[in-house]
């Protein structure tokens, strides 16, 4: 099994994905699909990802700069759904969260 052939509609992928990953997390932890999405298979890149202010969840932050026609695709179908607080970003995700 190599990344290359990584696809997570692939039913095979979707019935035991632990493979997929493992090959991911040994040879390739930051993964580039073809949709043009970022896969991170690694904890530590994971987490730090997560805590970190220069990356968002807010889809109206996404940059516009080298947009494929897969991402762009991607931003209009999100935006014309309403905004939750699992794409939003501090403090106004804090802020919601307390609340509930």
């Amino acid at each position: 099994m190599t990344t290359a052939v990584f696809n997570p509609f692939d039913p095979a992928f979707r019935a035991n994905p632990y493979p997929y990953y493992d090959a991911l997390r040994s040879n390739e932890p930051v993964h580039t699909t073809a949709f043009g999405m970022v896969v991170l298979t690694r904890y530590e890149d994971v987490s730090t990802t997560l805590k970190s202010a220069d990356f968002s969840r807010d889809i109206e932050k996404y940059s516009t700069q080298a947009s494929t026609p897969s991402r762009q695709n991607y931003r209009d179908q999100q935006r014309t759904r309403t905004k939750s607080i699992l794409n939003l970003d501090p403090p106004d995700h804090t802020r919601l969260r307390r609340i509930v």
